[in-house]
């Protein structure tokens, strides 16, 4: 539904102009004193046709209100509006249309009119009006702005969540497309740095939930993986392995051995008869690797 500020501006005037004919006739009536009984009756009976009519004017009144013609100027004025089978039905769909429009096809992108000059001049206010102000007033301004959208999300429903969500992920995966390496660096470095921090002061059953979602976005991850990607995991985590363990201590070293030789014995106690020969089969060849590099050297 790609409404511009012409076509707006144009049904605007319809209304208002209607709105102050119907205006002006009352304070002529107000002002001469004429309005009677009788003329109330007239006016019920005139309503009374009209809804008889289905909206059509009577027939002896040719000056009346067209509520049909009016709508089928008002439905003109809006040449993208849905058609009868692309109307939403219901209200969460309807919200859905409104926020989120079809994508308009590449004729009517060209061919898009450009913004008005009110909506130029107001950019241009609002840019110049931020770019004075201080520190103070834009960490209110960001305060504001924040407890704001924190009471509009307590009150909406879980349909309306669900799709403030989804615009939230497209307009992050946007930006994240136009943005530089340096760019991605940084954003990572703030995303963990808010990790750690909330990590630090989260309570030992969200800590638990935690690490239960993480363990389950590694296995749906690790089973989407391809062989190559699987390789590249398996070197990136040897490599970081070998930098922890260069830098330490005695300690941390003999805590590692506990907790490894812990998950061991751990794994081994769930494993099938299939996973047990393949483990003593890969243990035997590990072993067989490590006496070949100490004989040879």
């Amino acid at each position: 539904m790609a409404y511009n500020d012409g076509d707006m501006k144009k049904l605007l005037d319809a209304i208002v102009s209607e709105g102050a004919g119907v205006e002006a006739e009352k304070l002529e009536e107000s002002d001469s004193g004429e309005s009677t009984d009788s003329e109330e009756k007239e006016d019920e009976e005139d309503f009374k046709n009209l809804v008889a009519t289905n909206g059509q004017p009577s027939t002896s009144d040719p000056a009346a209100f067209d509520l049909n013609a009016f709508l089928t100027t008002a439905q003109n004025l809006f040449p993208h509006s849905p058609t009868a089978e692309e109307q939403p039905t219901t209200s969460n769909e309807y919200l859905q249309h409104l926020l989120v429009p079809k994508e308009a096809p590449e004729a009517d992108k060209e061919t898009a009119k450009p913004k008005t000059h009110r909506q130029v001049k107001d950019a241009e206010r609002k840019r110049d009006r931020r770019s004075r102000e201080s520190a103070e007033e834009t960490a209110r301004r960001l305060q504001q702005a924040q407890e704001y959208k924190k009471r509009r999300i307590s009150v909406e429903t879980k349909d309306e969540q669900k799709l403030r969500l989804s615009i939230d992920a497209a307009r992050k995966r946007a930006e994240r497309r136009n943005e530089s390496e340096e760019q991605t660096e940084i954003r990572k470095a703030k995303a963990a740095e808010q990790r750690r921090k909330y990590i630090q002061n989260e309570s030992f059953e969200k800590a638990e939930a935690r690490k239960a979602k993480d363990a389950e976005r590694r296995r749906q991850a690790l089973k989407k993986e391809t062989p190559e990607q699987a390789q590249l995991r398996r070197e990136k985590n040897a490599q970081r392995r070998r930098e922890s363990l260069k830098n330490e201590s005695f300690e941390a070293a003999a805590a590692r051995r506990a907790a490894d030789a812990a998950r061991r014995r751990k794994q081994i106690q769930c494993e099938t008869e299939e996973q047990r020969a393949i483990r003593k089969s890969t243990d035997a060849a590990r072993k067989r690797d490590l006496r070949l590099t100490r004989a040879k050297s």
